[in-house]
């Protein structure tokens, strides 16, 4: 089997997306929001966001060129890891029918629940700290969530 570099990839499955996929590609502005590129549209740099175990930021600065700038090691791999460790399934279908069922305002601390509203440009519904509201849950409570 042929090794190949990821970041070489994932940039070329890139490419090969925005050539060869139409609205695959887009860029977002707050004024305007998301608006898909044309097809001769060829804006640089880019931002492609890579999301497996980890997750990887990268800055396409051109076909040829590109770096990576961020990342986390919490990604889809601290998902199944947590889910298998919590509710004793790593069942990526299974995880999801739980997230539809549930709401995350249950557990995550939001902007709304430090300000009562929106606040200096955050909607209130955006997450300000994940988990931060069962810092504070008792155990009884937490069996209830």
């Amino acid at each position: 089997m042929a090794k190949n570099d990821e970041m070489n990839s994932l940039v070329s499955g890139m490419i090969f997306l925005q050539d060869e996929v139409k609205n695959e590609c887009f860029t977002f502005t707050e004024a305007e929001g998301q608006k898909y590129q044309d097809d001769e549209q060829q804006n640089y740099p880019r931002i492609l966001v890579s999301i497996g175990s980890g997750v990887s930021i990268i800055k396409v600065d051109s076909k040829e060129s590109f770096e990576r700038v961020a990342g986390t090691m919490i990604g889809g791999g601290t998902l199944i890891g947590l889910a298998n460790l919590l509710l004793h399934t790593s069942d990526f279908s299974k995880i999801q029918e739980m997230c539809r069922k549930g709401s995350n305002a249950n557990v995550d601390m939001l902007v709304k629940d430090l300000y009562g509203s929106s606040h200096d440009g955050l909607e209130g519904n955006a997450i300000a700290t994940s988990f931060g509201k069962i810092a504070s849950f008792s155990s009884d409570e937490l069996k209830n969530k």
